[in-house]
């Protein structure tokens, strides 16, 4: 192989490569909003139900300085909570829920926070997380 074969070859998979890594970084996941999130019903109770190891919502919405409920539903083989943080890092604990078993629904009720977002997780399996979205009161 020639030198400027080895050059050429060279190129084409330097650009290979910044076409690849162009395209996963292109294109970043969506934003979870509000929008998208378990919201509370009427009587501020939030239903989250667990199954297959995941939360059936990415996200938590609800309203500052009320008391709200998190209903957990837990319909998996696996025990399951929820609490609340400041950050992923886990700085600041706001609940830690009881773990509960199979077929059981347990009642969390989350003292009032302030307005931003907040990181809810299940401490049993942490890769169950998603942000928590604080937005005024109405």
């Amino acid at each position: 192989m020639t030198r400027r074969m080895r050059r050429g070859r060279i190129a084409a998979l330097a650009l290979a490569a910044a076409v690849i890594l162009a395209a996963c970084s292109a294109a970043p996941s969506k934003s979870l909003g509000p929008a998208d999130c378990a919201q509370a019903d009427a009587n501020g109770v939030v239903l989250l139900t667990a199954d297959n190891l995941a939360f059936d919502a990415p996200c938590i919405s609800v309203a500052a300085d009320v008391t709200p409920t998190i209903r957990l539903a837990n319909k998996d083989s696996s025990p399951h909570n929820v609490a609340i943080y400041d950050t992923p890092d886990k700085v600041n604990e706001y609940l830690r829920g009881e773990i509960i078993s199979s077929g059981d629904t347990i009642d969390y009720a989350v003292g009032p926070l302030s307005v931003g977002e907040y990181y809810f997780l299940c401490t049993v399996h942490p890769s169950m997380n998603g942000p928590l979205f604080v937005g005024p009161s109405e």
